[in-house]
This record gives C-alpha cells, sequence and structure tokens, in this order.
C-alpha cells in the first residue's frame, strides 16, 4: 500500500499527517477511520463465519459464500472458487466480488509477465514434425529460444491487511471482480502453467470494505485465508456509527 504525505496548517502550526491504509503509532487520522482490532472491538458489529469454499474437479464442496454485511436480506460480497476443465489445460480461480454498488474493497494492482514461445519436434521415424506452444510466468533465470515474445497482464487484488491497518477514504476503495490466487495447469500438446495471486499461501489475513448506506461510510474487514484454491472464511466486522 502507498501511503502519501499531507502538510497541514493550522494556527500558524504544521501538522504531518500520514494518510493510507497502513498502520502507524503516530498516524493521525482527522477522517472517520477504522484500526483493523480483533481484541478491543469498540463500536464494532462482528460475526463469525467458519466456513471453507473450495473448488475440486472430484466430490461434492461449497464453492461460494456470500456475506450480508448489514443484515438487510441483501448480499453484499461473494467468495468463489472454481475449475474449468478445457479440451488440455485446467483453469483455477479462487476469487471475490463486491454484488452492488453499496459496497467496495482496497485494492492494489499488480503486473504479471507472460513468456510465449514454441519449441519444434522432429520424429525420425515417420518424418514427421510437431510445434509445441508454451505459455508460462516469464523466469529472468530461464533461458528461452529466439522466437520468446514477453506480454503483461494488470491484475487487481484486495490489498492484504494486517491487524493495526487503517481503513479511511484514502484507500483505493473499488468495486468489482478480484483475484485472490489463479492458476493455469498444464497438459498436453499446447502447455499452460501460468500462476498469479498475491494471496496464495495466506493465513488469517484482512479485506478492507466500505459499505456505504445513505450516504454513509462505514468501514470494515473480513478475516480470510487462502491457499491451494480453497478460501476459509474466519470472521467479519463492521464499524457501527
Amino acid at each position: 500500500m502507498k501511503a502519501q504525505l499531507f502538510v497541514f496548517a493550522l494556527s500558524g502550526m504544521f501538522i504531518i499527517m500520514q494518510s493510507g491504509c497502513k498502520s502507524d503509532d503516530n498516524t493521525e487520522i482527522t477522517a472517520d477511520h477504522l484500526v483493523i482490532d480483533t481484541t478491543s472491538l469498540y463500536n464494532i458489529f462482528t460475526a463469525r463465519i467458519d466456513k471453507v469454499v473450495y473448488a475440486s474437479l472430484w466430490g461434492s464442496f461449497l464453492t461460494d459464500y456470500k456475506i450480508d454485511l448489514n443484515n438487510d436480506s441483501i448480499d453484499d460480497i461473494e467468495f468463489s472458487c472454481s475449475v474449468y476443465h478445457h479440451t488440455v489445460y485446467d483453469e483455477w480461480n479462487a476469487g471475490v466480488k463486491t454484488l452492488n454498488d453499496k459496497v467496495v474493497l482496497d485494492i492494489e494492482q499488480d503486473t504479471i509477465w507472460i513468456a510465449s514461445y514454441s519449441i519444434a519436434y522432429f520424429n525420425p521415424s515417420n518424418n514427421d514434425s510437431i510445434r509445441i506452444t508454451y505459455n508460462e510466468n516469464y523466469s529472468t533465470a530461464k533461458q528461452y529460444p529466439s522466437n520468446l515474445t514477453i506480454t503483461s497482464q494488470i491484475v487487481d487484488y484486495p490489498v492484504i491487511h494486517s491487524v493495526g491497518d487503517s481503513l479511511n477514504p484514502f484507500c483505493n476503495w473499488e468495486s468489482g471482480v478480484f483475484v485472490l490466487e489463479y492458476d493455469d495447469h498444464h497438459q498436453g500438446e499446447i502447455q499452460n502453467n501460468i500462476q498469479t495471486g498475491i494471496w496464495r499461501g495466506i493465513v488469517n489475513k484482512f479485506i478492507g470494505v466500505r459499505f456505504v448506506e445513505k450516504s454513509v461510510p462505514y468501514y470494515g474487514w473480513i478475516e480470510l485465508s487462502a491457499d491451494d484454491y480453497r478460501i476459509t472464511l474466519h470472521k467479519y466486522a463492521l464499524k457501527l456509527k
């Protein structure tokens, strides 16, 4: 998360305030805000979830879960895991999306670099040749053939928050569909081996939430863990006015 520095002049004195979403013992935030704290939840509504959302090609699992933040019988946020079986590869996805225009999440961007290249193989027994195309995460440590092309993908993720982080108007609040972790598993002649997702392997961290009702913003968080195409939802909280 990026922090910006603002300097205000007040009665001939300067007050330095670090805004953004990070915690800071010296931070003074004049706007409404919420500091993530699971121990002293003063004026905070909390609810336990204790659900595991899991994607698999085999068996029956809970693949999505919706959260109604303000208990108005309208779902606000959905977590989901899915797997799509293509002809030559499987596409796995774990993510979160907002379900209405009242709720937004604290979001950051990351750039994924994709290496694409092909290799020709010749079979002398039948005088035949094939060309295999590869798509994978680019690695500076790997040697590629001369037909390599590198492309980029911009992916939006929920910011990984910890206890003590501050949620306030300066966070990057957005609505939409966001990745937690994503994989293309390769098999067959078309090789796909692309992985992304900054939430991969994350345990007991928080997504920042802002909920607006009647033009009044309410800040909150959702505690979760994410790994192996599995989202474990622990609990959520919303600051009351």
